[in-house]
């Protein structure tokens, strides 16, 4: 995952660098610098729920990392070569591959994370995969346009395919981790069981508890494949989504939407505003809120752990972030780097969303879940760019840009209510995402 961090923001760090290599006019390069992040998402509009399927119903996590992994590392290595070959359309296809692989892995890092930590620092854990994957998008802030400006292009390169070796590599070792787990906790069921037959008397054990009754549901999703056609399974699966998550998807679709055109135009923005004849600081600059995120999502996490009241915290994220386009938009605010660190705990706030999603979700359903939370932020990704760019284009100044993002925080504020409101009234008061999480593991929820 943070190789997948890396790879994801390099076209948006490296922007005017690339836009000399393809030696394209500005007008081109905006539709074209919006379009990497648009391909890079046009597949997760539909494969994570479907990825995510597959991985409740076959398979292993672990063999799925690996599988997924694989597909992300040839997505970085074929945008490298496409970048040196100076082929936009090879370079286009290769952010299909990346962006399958990258949102689908996190698809199977939800479900391990679910198995081990489901009942106790659940939102903790989350966070904390997600800062450290977080480390790949700082890394890059820092270290490719260095790199560019000081040895060229082709070193930011190469130093990007190593990064990702390195964390392709890294996916086997979770991989086995998560494999010896299993069979260990397999091992432990078995024995427990001998137990109860032996004396007659149920006999509980921190794995048979922890697993939450995973066995059980894989065994009911094995009966159920052999019973019924996979497609209509499959659409059994997703048509027994809570209604409170289709509405999450909208909240996320707005929320999110705006953060993909932010990154692929913050060299130019802030190189304008604030470093003229700068690229290399004003690439270096998203480093500040990455940062910020990288620190405080394990400590949103945790909060939402101890107190709960999941979607208020959802909605002062819409809401600081919100303010924070608005002011960027609207003024040149000084010093630059309490804005970059308010903007930073405003990302960080968005960035709990995603720990919301598996908390209405359970063993058997988490990776059809996790890929309707993929879906949405990727459809956000594909409408929004090109609507940026058409924004920047008229306005050079990104000042319209960024108050229309404002603008889809609010929406995304609005929505982040009706869910709060409706989650009170079909789950009693308070409501499920309202309870810390040991309460919540322990509560029976039916979610309409």
């Amino acid at each position: 995952m943070v190789a997948g961090f890396y790879g994801h923001d390099i076209p948006g760090t490296l922007s005017v660098q690339l836009q000399e290599r393809f030696d394209l006019p500005p007008n081109q390069w905006e539709y074209l610098s919006q379009a990497f992040f648009s391909v890079y998402s046009i597949p997760n509009i539909i494969f994570p729920v479907l990825i995510g399927y597959l991985i409740d119903a076959y398979l292993s996590d672990a063999a799925w990392v690996a599988i997924l992994s694989t597909t992300m590392f040839s997505g970085h290595l074929m945008f490298v070569l496409g970048v040196q070959m100076q082929s936009i359309w090879f370079t286009l296809f290769s952010r299909i591959f990346a962006g399958i692989g990258q949102e689908c892995i996190s698809i199977a890092a939800s479900r391990i994370i679910a198995k081990w930590f489901c009942g106790k620092e659940f939102q903790f854990a989350l966070g904390f995969a997600h800062s450290s994957a977080m480390m790949g998008a700082i890394t890059n802030d820092l270290l490719s346009p260095y790199l560019a400006e000081n040895f060229g292009l082709t070193s930011s390169l190469n130093g990007f395919i190593m990064f990702s070796f390195a964390g392709y590599l890294l996916s086997f070792v979770l991989a086995k981790v998560d494999r010896d787990r299993a069979k260990q906790q397999s091992y432990e069921q078995v024995s427990v069981k001998a137990m109860e037959d032996a004396n007659g008397l149920p006999v509980e054990t921190s794995a048979s508890t922890s697993k939450i009754g995973e066995l059980d549901d894989q065994s009911s999703n094995n009966s159920k494949v052999k019973s019924c056609s996979h497609l209509r399974r499959f659409f059994s699966q997703v048509k027994s989504v809570p209604s409170l998550i289709w509405l999450l998807c909208v909240v996320m679709v707005l929320q999110k939407g705006p953060v993909i055109p932010f990154i692929s135009f913050h060299q130019p923005f802030f190189q304008s505003r604030y470093f003229p004849d700068d690229p290399e600081r004003a690439a270096q600059a998203m480093a500040i809120p990455d940062i910020i995120v990288t620190i405080l999502v394990p400590v949103i996490g945790y909060i939402g752990d101890k107190l709960g009241h999941r979607m208020e915290l959802v909605a002062l994220g819409s809401l600081w972030t919100g303010i924070n386009y608005y002011v960027l938009g609207t003024f040149t605010p000084k010093p630059l780097l309490l804005m970059l660190i308010s903007l930073g705990i405003g990302f960080s706030l968005n960035s709990f969303t995603y720990s919301v999603f598996p908390v209405m979700a359970n063993t058997a359903n988490i990776g059809t879940i996790v890929g309707l939370l993929a879906i949405s932020r990727n459809f956000g990704w594909v409408i929004v760019p090109p609507i940026a760019a058409q924004f920047v284009i008229w306005d050079p100044t990104y000042s319209w840009v960024l108050v229309f993002f404002s603008g889809m925080l609010s929406a995304s504020l609005g929505m982040a209510y009706v869910v709060w409101a409706l989650d009170r009234r079909w789950n009693g008061t308070p409501g499920i995402l309202e309870i810390p999480e040991k309460d919540r593991a322990r509560r029976a929820v039916t979610l309409n």
